[in-house]
């Protein structure tokens, strides 16, 4: 954050940084036992890891502030873990921690709300079809995912595109049950 920008004499500007940290990544809470008011939640996504057979998809849904993307961000740390116990992250194995850092490749946080173009939804797309790179999975959480609504198929997958691999059927609907209606592929 740029806290200002000081002239001074002979050409020579100083330039003043703050760095404070954000208070929710300061105290977002690492392992699941950490989270606060989730209990059946927690105890499913627990499950899941300690079966070492997570669903494909989960979706999150609540109003702002309850822990949506914390508990998406344990959830992913956990399944990658190396070490889990309990359902639980271990926190101190290389996965984990670079997870923490964010530096961990194979967990991809998107925000849809300002990454609506097709663009962006055609590079989510044919970043997919790699599989992981360090783990166990690759988890993209995707954060207002309902912002995705009105992009249309037919322009994400044109035919002259690109996009080796993919098999698109030009009478599939796209069904997007997050935002509360169908969409026809060509169609709103």
């Amino acid at each position: 954050m740029l806290l200002g920008v000081i002239s001074a004499q002979a050409g020579m500007t100083l330039i003043i940084y703050l760095y404070m940290s954000v208070l929710y990544r300061k105290y977002r809470p690492q392992n699941f036992s950490e989270v606060v008011g989730q209990e059946y939640i927690i105890r499913a996504l627990q499950n899941s890891v300690a079966s070492g057979k997570p669903a494909h998809a989960y979706l999150f849904t609540g109003s702002r502030g309850v822990g949506k993307t914390s508990i998406a961000r344990i959830f992913a740390k956990a399944i990658n873990c190396t070490a889990p116990t309990n359902g639980e992250p271990c926190l101190s194995c290389e996965h984990c921690i670079a997870a923490a850092a964010g530096s961990f490749l194979d967990i991809i946080e998107v925000d849809a709300a300002s990454h609506t173009g097709v663009d962006n939804v055609r590079e989510l797309m044919n970043g997919i079809q790699f599989g992981p790179l360090q783990g166990k999975y690759k988890v993209y959480i995707i954060d207002e995912v309902h912002m995705l609504k009105n992009i249309k198929g037919s322009e994400v997958i044109d035919t002259g595109d690109a996009t080796e691999g993919w098999k698109w059927d030009s009478h599939a609907d796209i069904n997007c049950p997050h935002c509360g209606k169908q969409m026809e592929k060509g169609h709103d």
